[in-house]
């Protein structure tokens, strides 16, 4: 008896269609942030990946690294400096306990690309352009509808 019993195999496929969405353009973008954690490397090095839904999901999500735990001290100044500012720009005034109390923050960031050259597997020469965060602003706080919007210091109307 197989596990797949009852199930048709098809023989040709349709593959299905996948929009692709564009990066973030150059500038102030709004960000969420969906997820974060504490997260070990295949080189076996811990850093805290986050990932920014961009633009209410209009544009491609960005995935950023920060290696707060490098060996080379450089590194570990310069994502410091960065994982900080995101923290700062999500509205704490020190780290969250865990990384995970990041996801649902929006804030906005300075996006900004670069054009990088790198090789394939096959050697061949590769031209991409990767985003980059210039700047963490400040958190988007929500917008309470005037209908919600409680007047204080006033005394109701009398009737």
């Amino acid at each position: 008896m197989s596990d797949f019993d009852s199930v048709q195999w098809l023989e040709s496929q349709s593959r299905p269609v996948v929009e692709r969405k564009a990066i973030a353009p150059v500038g102030v973008n709004k960000a969420k942030i969906t997820s974060a954690e504490k997260y070990k490397s295949q080189k076996g090095n811990w850093t805290v990946r986050v990932v920014f839904e961009m633009n209410g999901g209009d544009n491609r999500e960005h995935i950023e690294y920060y290696n707060l735990w490098a060996t080379n001290e450089d590194a570990k100044r310069i994502s410091n400096e960065h994982f900080t500012a995101l923290a700062i720009a999500c509205g704490y005034k020190s780290f969250p306990n865990e990384a995970s109390e990041l996801q649902g923050k929006t804030l906005e960031l300075g996006i900004y690309h670069k054009d990088e050259t790198w090789h394939n597997q096959d050697g061949e020469e590769i031209t991409s352009t990767k985003t980059f965060i210039g700047e963490y602003l400040n958190a988007i706080k929500p917008v309470t509808p005037a209908s919600e919007q409680k007047e204080s210091g006033k005394t109701p109307p009398t009737l």
